[in-house]
């Protein structure tokens, strides 16, 4: 998490250097004691006398240069206390902010490190806590651990400024010290009492020592263990504690880490309540061999989460990240292919709805059940179905999945998860020719009823998903196609009247559809077209039957 700063504080005004006096007698001081540069110019020159006498003649000691700042905010810069004195004595404002990121007097002396200018300011009543307006709303102390000024930083805690002090974001001077890697302040900080555990309010409610972890500051972290740094607390949205934080990330560096936060008694088995999870989950989610390595040489148990009420087991986590190596590994270390979760879906139903080709075929090798179920009975062809994963399919196909197999419903072991069909009817239904080929080829029924659903076949289904090349395909493989659903009684030529696919209605008729067929309402395919409003489709089917429109 790196820092956006406001500061222009490197840009110094470039005048030539000049006596103020030959300055004043080189210009009208009438005409341009306004002039913004010749304040400044005076303020480079150290000139009180030409400072008092252009803000006598009109020059507003509260102007800005071309990069927004005022002349005290300048002098500030410039660390010229006597100057600072007589513009707040003359009128300069002494909490104004620069013009564009609303940084304070105090914060260029916090940024400068100029103890004096701060107690200076502090005594004509500086604010210590005003927030800039930049993305984070810095204060002055804020400021002072993001410039690495120590000296800053301790006076405005030893006069009153609160330590855990929070930005617009939520975050501490700690969070500043560690984002910029300053082990030193951040022992300051605590030092000084600042909170090791604290939450960062803006940002999931991370703590101290998960931003450590997350930028593997290996000396920040030691510094926050020694100080009670809590490594169980998890943040807020994404229930991960530091631990997962560091077993997640270690292409990062983060396998020191992990053996520094053992080295400080971490639990690799402790269960996440919320979810579940043990660190060795979270490296399994990152494809983190190596982690996996480390953590099971300490104890790290890649077994014991099987029997776990609702955990997850590894090797289904990997799959669902594609973390391939780490499943490689799980299978080489006796972590059983079929492992399931508790509604009975396995790594290779996963790899099956993704399309992970190379995972799937891992997993057969090794000896996954290619006719697994889940808790409904579905197998992985099923998943593979749904997403039109052709080459997955064929895969499964070949390792002998059974196709002809019934589920809970009494369907073939093809259906679709959420709509209980078939895989031929999930292919039909997304119009997905390749596959729908692809089954028909092994032996697919493609007049099999959808029992769930009014006895739909998959030609009803192509039907409405308007592929006409898919329902010719059907038709020529022998589907009905005067096939009637159960409860409507309506034909494919219905559901293409319904759907108003246009070219199937042709294909249909083409291919011999029965025009006179009535559904239970007693309607033809034409007269359902009529009441839908249809009547492009209206006229083509009252034309194809030799009636009169």
């Amino acid at each position: 998490m790196s820092f956006r700063f406001c500061f222009s504080f490197q840009k110094e005004l470039h005048l030539p250097a000049k006596d103020s006096r030959a300055v004043a007698d080189g210009f009208k001081m009438e005409e341009n004691a306004r002039s913004p540069a010749i304040l400044f110019d005076a303020i480079i020159q150290n000139d009180k006398d030409m400072i008092r006498n252009l803000v006598q003649r009109g020059s507003s000691v509260n102007t800005y240069d071309e990069w927004g700042r005022t002349p005290l905010q300048y002098a500030v810069l410039q660390n010229k206390l006597e100057i600072i004195i007589l513009l707040v004595e003359l009128g300069a404002r002494i909490n104004v902010g620069s013009r564009d990121c609303n940084e304070t007097p105090a914060h260029y002396a916090a940024m400068s490190g100029s103890v004096d200018s701060l107690r200076i300011l502090a005594s004509y009543g500086a604010s210590s806590t005003v927030q800039n307006n930049s993305e984070f709303g810095e204060t002055p102390v804020h400021t002072a651990v993001k410039f690495n000024q120590m000296e800053t930083l301790l006076w405005l805690l030893e006069n009153g400024v609160s330590v855990d002090i929070m930005d617009r974001k939520g975050r501490t001077p700690l969070f500043y010290a560690i984002n910029e890697q300053y082990p030193h302040l951040v022992q300051i900080l605590i030092d000084k009492g600042a909170d090791v555990n604290i939450k960062q309010t803006g940002l999931h409610n991370v703590t101290p020592l998960h931003v450590a972890v997350s930028h593997g500051t290996f000396d920040i972290v030691r510094v926050l263990l020694r100080n009670g740094a809590n490594m169980y607390i998890p943040c807020s949205s994404l229930h991960q504690t530091p631990v997962h934080w560091a077993a997640k990330e270690a292409y990062l560096g983060h396998l020191g880490m992990i053996r520094l936060l053992i080295y400080h008694g971490v639990d690799v088995n402790a269960i996440q309540e919320k979810t579940g999870f043990t660190v060795l989950h979270f490296a399994a989610m990152g494809n983190k061999v190596e982690s996996l390595k480390l953590l099971t040489l300490i104890g790290g148990d890649i077994m014991v989460i099987m029997n776990k009420t609702n955990a997850e087991p590894l090797i289904i986590i990997a799959a669902m990240h594609d973390s391939l190596d780490v499943v490689r590994w799980l299978l080489e270390n006796g972590v059983p292919a079929d492992a399931r979760l508790n509604n009975g879906i396995t790594a290779l139903h996963y790899a099956a709805d993704k399309g992970r080709r190379e995972l799937a075929l891992l997993l057969l090798e090794a000896g996954a059940d290619v006719n697994c179920r889940e808790l409904n009975l579905r197998s992985p062809l099923h998943f593979a179905a749904i997403r039109g994963y052709e080459d997955i399919v064929e895969i499964l196909i070949s390792w002998e999945a059974d196709i002809a197999a019934t589920d809970v419903w009494g369907h073939s072991a093809l259906h679709l998860a959420a709509n209980n069909i078939t895989a031929l009817m999930t292919a039909s239904n997304f119009g997905n020719y390749i596959l729908t080929k692809l089954l028909v080829d092994k032996g697919a029924n493609v007049n099999a009823e959808l029992h769930s659903s009014d006895s739909a076949t998959p030609l009803h289904l192509s039907c409405s998903s308007g592929n006409k090349e898919v329902v010719q395909l059907l038709i020529e493989s022998g589907a009905n196609i005067n096939a009637r659903t159960r409860i409507g009684g309506q034909t494919p030529l219905h559901w293409a009247v319904e759907f108003q696919r246009d070219s199937v209605i042709e294909t249909l008729t083409r291919y011999g559809a029965d025009l006179s067929v009535k559904d239970s309402r007693g309607r033809t395919a034409a007269s359902f077209a009529k009441c839908k409003l249809y009547f492009s489709a209206y006229q083509f089917l009252m034309k194809r039957s030799g009636e009169k429109v």
